[in-house]
């Protein structure tokens, strides 16, 4: 992927490396991405607005200090529960439509975790606590099993929101004769039934589906006629009814088991943010991917056959201290890309789009795998860019970053002044002189014509290049000269130790 073949662009002439980043810089975003056909108006920032359509009925829940965690009880309602025939249970069921020729179901331990599993998926990104409860009266959630055989409508899960009538309670039924309840594979993470206890779960607490549709025998909603806006897909919401394919990601028919990117936003529109404490050392870091801490099956791999799918979403610090965000993508074999930009999207272990960064989550680490990787910093300070193997592209952005290209052919590219400056400068440490490449055929800086590599010491003109060693600090620092009305400081890239570098190490 290093490779210094140029080729055509709308600007001019670049590099296959530069082409790549910029094409990867809009990858999946509605207008720029030609590879995605827009059928909607994009929202963008008023996306998840769309999912907060309805009342917020649990307000009176919501304290007015921001940081106090919010608390709801939940009950699993089954044949087996003390309140199966209670009165309020039976006007319940009569309340949802599903008290005629309908019983109560019994069901395993698998199908309780799997419902855990998706009310903690919700408490990881807002601050909100959920409890299960023995008693139907004690619970604000309800989740009711039970059996019915009519109607393909009645296989799919449906929330009704709390009302005086039904004991100011969100109720969830679930059909356990939906097929899917039969092969154990559909409660496993990324499959059709984590998603839809997430989804149901969102419902719970209030939020809707990003447009006015619903499914039923003779109305089955589709992207085309019924969605209303861009983002209406399972890319960005878990509460969407229709696959990524149609924003551009393809999940290679796996499901979301978590809030994605408009959930969180919304859901924290609600809530606030999930806070946390970092005075114990287990929380100095949030490690998604490879050797992952989260918790989180659905953020965490084990082997390079793995499949993930998340929206990485730091939590709040109650202290002084701050979390450092990791990406561990380093036992995936597939090329991938890696775009630490929030709001953006990463094509992780052979799936496309499948990791985002949720607002407001700053990626400090990002560690490719074993394939040929581009990872694309983001504006922040202080983060490391790390390739495992393969022929990597680099791309810092802006902001101080540390990168380490691994064993392949590794090439840096550069397209402004600004992305690494006196003040602000990148350092890469494992440069090999004669296999990795600094590009930079599209590099900005102010100037007009080549870079100038035959000076000694700098004139002032816009374009020179410098190599200096630092043998008290066993560095070596390349400096480029830059148009001054245009850029604050010169263009500088600092490389550990002492390679040989010569003109032939850079792609102008």
């Amino acid at each position: 992927m290093s490779s210094i073949n140029k080729s055509n662009d709308n600007d001019g002439l670049y590099s296959d490396a530069v082409s790549k980043i910029r094409n990867h810089l809009v990858a999946y975003v509605p207008n720029h991405d030609p590879h995605i056909n827009v059928l909607h108006e994009p929202l963008l920032e008023g996306a998840p607005k769309q999912i907060l359509i309805r009342d917020f009925f649990w307000k009176y829940k919501k304290y007015y200090n921001p940081m106090k965690t919010v608390y709801f009880k939940y009950h699993i309602l089954t044949s087996d529960s003390e309140s199966a025939n209670e009165p309020a249970v039976k006007a319940a069921m009569k309340k949802a439509n599903v008290a005629t020729l309908v019983t109560l179901a019994t069901v395993g331990t698998d199908v309780k975790e799997a419902l855990e599993k998706s009310y903690k998926s919700w408490e990881s990104v807002a601050n909100i606590k959920f409890t299960e409860v023995e008693h139907y009266h004690e619970a604000d959630l309800v989740v009711g099993f039970y059996n019915k055989n009519i109607g393909k409508e009645d296989l799919n899960p449906f929330t009704k929101y709390p009302d005086k009538s039904i004991d100011h309670k969100s109720q969830t039924w679930v059909n356990i004769n939906n097929p899917k309840f039969s092969d154990k594979q559909y409660l496993q993470v990324n499959k059709n039934i984590r998603k839809a206890f997430t989804h149901e779960i969102g419902h719970q607490l209030c939020l809707s589906h990003p447009g006015t549709y619903d499914a039923d025998n003779k109305n089955r909603p589709s992207y085309e006629k019924s969605a209303t806006h861009f983002e209406d897909t399972l890319a960005y919401t878990v509460m969407s009814y229709f696959n990524e394919s149609y924003t551009g990601q393809d999940f290679k028919g796996l499901f979301p088991s978590g809030p994605m990117l408009n959930d969180i936003a919304a859901i924290r529109e609600l809530f606030g943010p999930n806070v946390v404490s970092n005075s114990g050392s287990e929380n100095s870091s949030v490690r998604y991917g490879f050797n992952s801490n989260t918790h989180r099956d659905y953020q965490t791999a084990r082997n390079k056959d793995d499949e993930l799918l998340f929206c990485a979403c730091d939590p709040v610090v109650s202290d002084e201290n701050s979390v450092t965000n990791i990406f561990d993508f380093s036992g995936f074999t597939q090329d991938q890309v890696i775009n630490l930009n929030e709001k953006h999207f990463s094509d992780v272990g052979g799936l496309k789009g499948n990791v985002s960064i949720a607002r407001g989550c700053t990626i400090h680490v990002a560690m490719g795998g074993k394939g040929n990787d581009i990872i694309i910093g983001n504006d922040n300070n202080n983060c490391w860019l790390e390739g495992t193997a393969g022929d990597n592209i680099f791309y810092s952005g802006l902001g101080n970053k540390e990168m380490t290209g691994g064993l392949g052919k590794n090439t840096y590219v550069y397209l402004c002044a600004n992305q690494s400056s006196e003040y602000n400068y990148d350092i890469i440490q494992d440069f090999k002189p004669g296999i990795d490449k600094i590009d930079l055929s599209a590099f900005v800086f102010g100037g007009t014509g080549k870079l100038n590599f035959d000076v000694n010491s700098f004139s002032g003109k816009p374009g020179e290049v410098l190599f200096e060693y630092d043998n008290a600090w066993n560095i070596t620092t390349v400096y480029i000269t830059v148009e001054k009305e245009k850029f604050n400081s010169r263009f500088m890239i600092v490389f550990m130790g002492e390679p040989k570098l010569s003109q032939s190490d850079f792609i102008v």
